[in-house]
């Protein structure tokens, strides 16, 4: 994959963000890239990240994704819900090598790189009526990005949130 220059790309894409409490700004993205620039290069660009989600409907999922030098070589999946019993039920799996997105469960293989990418491209530019959400960790990596469409009700949450990210 090519070297994404993700500060350029900003520049050319991110427009103006639908109404939002704390209005979204360039700064916020910019600053947050440039600490994941720091990030990736003082790692080798190795590191790994999880992403998670929540339903009402009692369905939780934990996807990590394992990245060596800038190249995705591990997916670990865990999920949790009730059966139509009302029974607890646990699925785990993990991918690997050639292997890793072969199951359509969890996040789909992506680097931070992509994550960025998406954010700019799709999340944090809603094509409908939307309040547009961007946060960061402790450290100022990306940890939420996404937007929840105007009249949302349950599960609608559009984007990626992240719950841990650290050196591989």
């Amino acid at each position: 994959m090519k070297k994404f220059n993700l500060l350029i790309f900003l520049l050319i894409y991110m427009g103006a963000c639908t109404k939002d409490p704390k209005p979204l700004t360039r700064t916020d993205i910019e600053e947050s890239i440039m600490v994941w620039e720091r990030f990736k290069k003082t790692n080798a660009n190795s590191y790994f990240f999880t992403s998670v989600t929540s339903s009402f409907s009692s369905l939780k999922t934990e996807s990590t994704i394992f990245v060596a030098n800038g190249n995705i070589i591990r997916k670990d999946y865990y999920a949790t819900y009730r059966n139509d019993n009302g029974d607890w039920v646990e699925e785990r799996f993990q991918e690997t090598g050639s292997n890793v997105g072969q199951s359509p469960q969890g996040l789909a293989p992506m680097t931070m790189d992509d994550i960025y990418k998406m954010a700019l491209e799709k999340w944090l530019k809603p094509d409908v009526k939307a309040e547009v959400v961007f946060e960061t960790d402790s450290k100022g990596i990306l940890s939420k990005a996404g937007y929840y469409p105007e009249g949302c009700r349950d599960d609608c949450f559009e984007g990626i949130i992240i719950k841990t990210i650290s050196p591989l």
